[in-house]
């Protein structure tokens, strides 16, 4: 990238991460990206199967690797001959010994190593597959390999990315914390007047979606001035006015945003550090959100907490359980930490065991 505009980009498709990266000037924005926020003038360095996205669908492209069925066939066919061989020894050293002619051990050699082939094998495999994708067709699936029916039968270990497959790759925000006397309605409020819809950044679209649904209003206050968010100061900020009064709202990073509210007492901050690492701990990623007093002054106090989650598809679970019914064991990949893995997993999981098998990429 050549321009010294920060630029925010969603690299779900590629990485599998649900919120998007910020990429400076000299940065390397790669195929198959959104561009969330932001504007930039990129110089392109790699096209087509050069770009990692292209290696990635060119490996699946050329991938031909060996079939349950070719496997099975290719066994039958090692044991026949086994079985061939070994027999035409012990019928040829019984003739050597009797002393038969040449020609009839020739005959009877070319006997045994012609019914050691399973000439008609594949046939009946691609009838009894046939079938198959008829039966599957009537339950709305579409074949189009018929050896695929037969690897499909075969799995045991079925691998899940988290983001957009197990889950919906769309944000939402649970039960809001509120702090310093505050309503967790103020909550939403304060931190939807630190959000614009221009920027079309994943988490302000997120925070004033959950406002509008909540039924918060919003339009006695104005928008004088918005700073979006910079992952420098790892926040956004806005100035709002009210019947003639401004003042500074701003939302972000908590260890940032809790270090700025000098007018909230330490007992309140304590507890907020406290809340915010047993909600990283349930796997939650946390904004919190504060307000300066009146006159756009730099005595901010902390209103609360936005907990954000990607929560999972209705049908992962009923999907989960099913699979482990037909004797299938599903991992889940993904690029997210830990805590959150885990907790999706409890999600969609009925076990009530606290372990599980999570991949990281």
């Amino acid at each position: 990238m050549l321009s010294n505009d920060q630029i925010s980009v969603d690299q779900s498709a590629l990485t599998g991460e649900s919120l998007p990266v910020g990429v400076r000037e000299s940065g390397i924005v790669y195929s198959s990206s959104t561009v969330r926020r932001g504007q930039g003038r990129c110089v392109v360095v790699n096209t087509g199967v050069n770009t990692y996205f292209g290696r990635t669908a060119e490996l699946v492209k050329i991938a031909k690797p060996v079939s349950h069925q070719e496997r099975i066939m290719m066994a039958v066919v090692k044991y026949m001959m086994y079985v061939g061989i070994a027999a035409f020894m012990i019928v040829g050293a019984d003739a050597a010994l009797t002393r038969a002619d040449i020609l009839s051990m020739l005959s009877l050699a070319l006997t045994f190593l012609l019914g050691a082939v399973p000439v008609a094998l594949p046939a009946v495999f691609a009838v009894v597959l046939a079938v198959g994708a008829v039966e599957l067709s009537r339950k709305g699936a579409l074949v189009t390999r018929l050896d695929s029916i037969e690897d499909a039968a075969s799995v045991e270990i079925l691998c899940l990315d988290k983001t957009g497959t197990i889950t919906q790759n769309k944000l939402s925000i649970a039960d809001p914390i509120s702090f310093s006397g505050f309503k967790k309605d103020d909550v939403a409020l304060i931190a939807s007047l630190a959000s614009r819809n221009e920027t079309k950044d994943i988490i302000d679209l997120t925070v004033i979606e959950y406002a509008r649904g909540a039924g918060i209003d919003a339009g006695p206050y104005k928008q004088v001035s918005f700073t979006p968010f910079d992952p420098a100061t790892k926040r956004s900020e806005a100035i709002i006015e009210r019947n003639g009064e401004r003042f500074r709202v701003t939302k972000g990073a908590p260890q940032v945003v809790i270090s700025m509210c000098y007018a909230t007492g330490e007992e309140d901050q304590t507890q907020a550090n406290e809340a915010v690492e047993q909600l990283s701990q349930k796997g939650y990623r946390t904004i919190a959100v504060a307000r300066s007093e009146k006159d756009a002054g730099d005595a901010f106090r902390l209103v609360g907490l936005l907990p954000l989650v990607d929560p999972p598809r209705p049908d992962s679970k009923s999907v989960m359980e099913e699979l482990k019914t037909l004797g299938v064991k599903p991992k889940m990949l993904t690029g997210d930490n830990v805590a959150v893995a885990k907790v999706i997993a409890r999600q969609v999981s009925e076990t009530k065991s606290t372990e599980h098998r999570v991949f990281l990429t």
